[in-house]
């Protein structure tokens, strides 16, 4: 009969303990991450409805300041925490690649997946997980990559870019609004062909 030590079994059991809080952690953030990414609309203020407005003239002036309030204000603070949680899960799981890249790559994978999101939500949810969940696979399959020091110089670093930082946003910006036009063309085109039809 095999005798149960717990003094033998806590140094087996205590890393799998870590591993297991580790990537079901990381899989929550991941998940709550992507599917905020994904949404096309990642917002709804409805801040129309603030618009007291009687005139017709006055009304609509106040609905395209709100609207750019929503999309010049907010959508850059929003692009910004998604950029930057990309960035940095990036920075956590890559062993050898420099800022900039990371930089160029998270930027990249949040502004295809806000162009997929106009074209399919399931597609852009697709998108917005595979990096990490890739990168997660190649982590577990060799840790000693994943450096705390690396990440940590790599983060503080972060302010030596703020011109990147500041071009990528703007990119993300005028990104965004030719997806809003393009998909208000489109619904415009659809309605005038067949009335019928949704965008």
């Amino acid at each position: 009969m095999v005798e149960f030590d717990i003094n033998a079994a806590l140094p087996v059991l205590e890393p799998l303990a870590v591993l297991i809080i580790g990537i079901a952690l990381y899989g929550i953030i991941i998940f709550s991450f992507y599917k905020f990414l994904a949404k096309r609309d990642i917002f709804k203020l409805d801040l129309e409805k603030h618009n007291g407005s009687k005139h017709p003239l006055l009304k609509k002036a106040v609905d395209v300041l709100l609207y750019l309030f929503e999309y010049i204000l907010l959508f850059p603070i929003i692009t910004f925490v998604s950029f930057a949680v990309m960035a940095i899960i990036l920075l956590l799981l890559s062993k050898t690649s420099s800022v900039e890249y990371i930089l160029l790559v998270s930027m990249a994978v949040v502004g295809s997946v806000r162009v997929a999101s106009y074209y399919n939500e399931l597609l852009a949810e697709e998108l917005a997980k595979i990096l990490p969940l890739t990168l997660l696979v190649l982590l577990l399959a060799d840790v000693s990559s994943f450096s705390v020091s690396h990440t940590i110089d790599a983060v503080m670093s972060m302010p030596s870019y703020y011109l990147l930082l500041a071009y990528y946003l703007v990119f993300a910006i005028i990104l965004e609004f030719v997806m809003k036009m393009l998909r208000m063309v489109v619904r415009m085109v659809l309605r005038k062909n067949n009335p019928k039809a949704k965008a």
